[in-house]
């Protein structure tokens, strides 16, 4: 099983606002096109959750999986696990905090946390890195694209 963290800081924005456009999975095509192949969001009965549908560009292929998202309004948190997909197991969230500025510019903590793991022992020391890594670099490009450029890796 394997864990991937991404933390970056975002200056100027409202940590709401930041909640709200992460929350907007059909976006993220555009602003990691090399990565991400689709995101499709499907509403529920339940307002504070979503399926979403994924497809990444994964070696010579796609890594596709469905997920429940469950939205924490006020806490601004961001859960997921996959429902079906190429994981075996496959869950996380994106947090959204405000971070002390003395200089008093709104400065807010974007942290995505992923684990999962495909299920195949035989193939995970070969795959899994591979998959981590995709996963880091769409996401750190997701969040600086989103916010203008104005994130800055912690």
């Amino acid at each position: 099983m394997k864990t991937v963290h991404v933390d970056q800081m975002v200056v100027g924005w409202d940590r709401f606002a930041i909640y709200e456009k992460l929350k907007d999975g059909e976006s993220y095509k555009q602003h990691a096109p090399e990565h991400v192949k689709s995101v499709l969001m499907e509403s529920t009965d339940d307002p504070h959750t979503m399926l979403s549908h994924w497809e990444l560009y994964f070696r010579n292929g796609l890594l596709e999986w469905s997920e429940r998202d469950h939205y924490d309004e006020e806490n601004t948190t961001l859960r997921f696990e996959q429902v079906d997909g190429d994981f075996d197991e496959f869950h996380g969230s994106w947090e959204v905090s405000p971070v002390p500025d003395p200089a008093g510019e709104p400065t807010v903590r974007v942290r995505f946390t992923a684990t999962f793991d495909f299920g195949v022992p035989s193939v995970e020391a070969m795959i899994e890195p591979v998959a981590a890594k995709l996963l880091e670099e769409s996401v750190s490009r997701i969040i600086t694209e989103l916010f203008s450029g104005s994130g800055s890796a912690v």
